[in-house]
């Protein structure tokens, strides 16, 4: 890895609009460092640069492999990136600290913040700030007629909650508006002749790219390279196992959308990946019986196609969630689910799942955070 330590991903935007002991409480229970859960193992800070069929070279930076390590199974992890500094490649936990710190402060003192992008993280984002910077000017472009399009019913329940602080008339959505350029000033110019705040703070959440420099290396032997989908993710089949090399997995947001479900990218898929892979790897090396296991959306489920296990769940601000889910193990999250079921049918059943507008703000940044830093530091 780049970093001395994992992440919960999930609670990064919510860390960027913190301050104070609020900041200092969340920012402790969200990082570890690898050597505080590898019981049996190294840990090696260095950055991948190729991979060959039974070994990867590796260096200080991308493009510079001055190692090799040579494997028996190897799992691909390397995840996306933003345009915006939203995830990070800083090697210890004091400089991701430090780094959430002027993060802070840049949106603090900025005259307004523009977040360019209707999808999860740029709405996610858009709202943390506006319930979170009181009076601080958040001018949000969508180039999507709707957002978070891909979700049945996302797009009119957020409206409520935009709606709401957008009367505080400091929020203001431009939907089917497109950010095409920045000028000299800093402001950013639309496709429809507007332009932002100047000196405004910009994100811009319109998409993550693979973090695929590797595979692109003239050193990555030939069949891992031709993994690539025509995205630039790992075409990884339902067992996460490379097509060509059955000793080679790929898991978390460098999958193809294929493993996950309804195609978003998103932690719990990533877990549910860890999880299958360390069973299959067992399999492989005989420490375990049984067949491969295979995912369906995301979620292992022993054989492929058992059920449409798809689930969604993000912030909104301070007080609210939106929860999507048509698998019934996520039934138990539902804050009304005899609403629910009467307005949907059953879970297992309704052809759009259930979604539902409340607050799950302590599930996610609290109870979600908590199971998954604490199963690391118990070795599980």
């Amino acid at each position: 890895d780049t970093k001395e330590y994992v992440e919960n991903t999930p609670v990064v935007l919510r860390l960027m609009c913190l301050a104070g002991k609020e900041f200092e409480d969340m920012f402790s229970k969200a990082l570890i460092e690898h050597k505080a859960y590898v019981k049996n193992g190294d840990v090696v800070v260095g950055s991948l640069a190729a991979v060959r069929t039974d070994h990867i070279l590796y260096g200080a930076k991308t493009g510079v492999a001055a190692h090799a390590l040579p494997y028996d199974y190897l799992v691909i992890s390397t995840g996306t990136s933003y345009q915006s500094d939203i995830k990070t490649d800083g090697t210890s936990i004091e400089h991701r600290r430090r780094s959430y710190e002027i993060e802070h402060e840049r949106i603090k003192s900025a005259p307004g913040t523009v977040i360019v992008g209707g999808g999860l993280v740029g709405t996610e984002l858009a709202l943390d700030i506006a319930t979170y910077f009181p009076g601080k000017k958040v001018e949000w472009l969508s180039g999507s007629d709707t957002l978070m399009s891909r979700i049945h019913g996302f797009h009119e329940l957020t409206m409520e909650v935009v709606e709401r602080e957008a009367a505080k008339g400091d929020l203001k959505l431009s939907l089917g508006e497109r950010a095409i350029s920045v000028d000299q000033a800093g402001s950013i110019l639309t496709d429809k002749g507007n332009e932002t705040t100047p000196g405004a703070r910009a994100y811009w959440c319109t998409g993550y790219r693979a973090n695929n420099g590797f595979m692109k290396d003239p050193r990555t032997a030939a069949s891992v390279a031709s993994c690539l989908d025509d995205e630039g993710f790992i075409n990884a089949g339902p067992t996460l196992q490379l097509p060509a090399l059955s000793n080679v997995f790929a898991g978390g947001d460098i999958c193809t959308k294929a493993r996950f479900g309804g195609g978003e990218r998103m932690a719990g898929y990533a877990h549910g990946h860890a999880f299958l892979i360390c069973e299959n790897i067992e399999r492989l090396a005989g420490t375990k019986s049984g067949p491969l296991q295979a995912m369906h959306h995301g979620i292992p489920t022993g054989t492929e196609g058992e059920t449409d296990n798809e689930y969604v769940f993000i912030s909104l601000g301070k007080t609210d969630t939106l929860l999507y889910a048509k698998w019934p193990v996520m039934k138990m999250f539902f804050q009304t689910p005899d609403a629910m079921e009467e307005k949907y049918g059953p879970i297992e059943e309704a052809p759009d799942g259930w979604v539902e507008l409340g607050d799950l703000n302590p599930v996610k940044f609290q109870q979600w955070n908590d199971m998954f830093i604490g199963a690391l530091g118990e070795g599980r």
